[in-house]
């Protein structure tokens, strides 16, 4: 199995650490992840991002998707 956080359990299955060391090493390695797709996101110039608790955010999304329908 190759999905994300399947190969934390290994170790615990096989018995070599315990449930809280997986948990450990799972918390870890999904932070890791977490930073390098936004590290990979950042360096996209074609991403647009939308503070989701601000004030108009649904319609300033639906702007920006017709607009993107228009192009295609």
């Amino acid at each position: 199995m190759s999905a994300q956080g399947y190969r934390d359990w290994k170790d615990y299955i096989e018995g070599k650490e315990t449930f809280d060391e997986m948990i450990n090493d799972w918390i870890v390695h999904e932070v890791k992840n977490a930073k390098n797709q936004m590290t990979w996101f950042r360096k996209e110039a074609d991403i647009h991002w939308f503070p989701i608790t601000g004030q108009g955010y649904p319609a300033n999304v639906k702007v920006l998707v017709q607009k993107w329908l228009k192009t295609r």
